[in-house]
């Protein structure tokens, strides 16, 4: 078992795993998830019909942004409930002493096909603007289904990256990120990029900057998530 995968719903335990780590995935979260899929499953099902060309891998949705889980909850109630859970706003007041914004956007991506190349996602990258995010796979994630991987212990390197990149080019657009393309002399130092394979309801908190990517599924397989996007800006 990977170090960063625990059995525990103990805040300090989860926080000490993402300080060192940058990543901690929780397997026994949500054991059913069937209220959660069945309410993402309306919108993700509305999303392809409007807008499954605008994303290469498959559909994306953005559920809301810049706004807050009291705002939505009677738009998207399964959602926001399970959002809201205590032991995540614990852990994020614990990562940002207090001062952030708690689960600002919530977004859901349905990756499906793999021929239209890779979305700037799929590359080795930490996040341009920080944040700390849980992601719940709505699906299976087997071998093949792109899963959602991390280079553990990571986020110190992306830190110091993103804030040098921020200092030099000042605009979001500008700000390198991937790893092989961006930092080439970097990639060769980072360590090995560990898949995260997961029934659903697996849930992954993270610190977005870890490099990660969310990987390339293969034919007749997908790979179903919803994240929410904590910040503190």
């Amino acid at each position: 078992m990977s170090t960063f995968v625990v059995e525990t719903l103990d805040e300090p335990g989860i926080y000490k795993t993402i300080q060192e780590s940058g990543v901690c995935v929780i397997p026994h979260h949500l054991i059913d998830c069937s209220q959660l899929t069945s309410e993402a499953s309306e919108i993700i099902q509305e999303a392809e019909r409007r807008n499954f060309e605008e994303y290469s891998p498959g559909v994306a949705e953005k559920l809301f942004v810049k706004s807050s889980i009291a705002k939505q909850a009677s738009k998207y109630p399964k959602i926001c409930n399970y959002f809201s859970h205590p032991l995540f706003r614990l852990v994020f007041d614990s990562v940002t002493n207090g001062e952030g914004t708690f689960c600002e956007d919530i977004y859901m991506t349905k990756e499906v096909r793999n021929d239209r190349g890779l979305a700037r996602n799929g590359y080795l990258h930490f996040d341009r603007n920080w944040a700390f995010k849980v992601m719940v796979y709505l699906s299976d994630v087997t071998e093949g289904c792109g899963p959602f991987s991390v280079v553990p212990g990571s986020h110190e390197l992306g830190r110091s990256l993103r804030h040098l990149g921020w200092e030099k080019y000042k605009k979001y657009g500008n700000v390198p990120n991937r790893s092989e393309i961006d930092f080439p002399d970097v990639s060769k130092l980072l360590g090995e990029t560990q898949p995260i394979y997961g029934k659903a309801g697996t849930v992954i908190l993270f610190d977005t900057d870890i490099f990660h990517l969310g990987g390339l599924v293969e034919t007749g397989k997908h790979r179903w998530i919803i994240r929410s996007h904590c910040r503190a800006w």
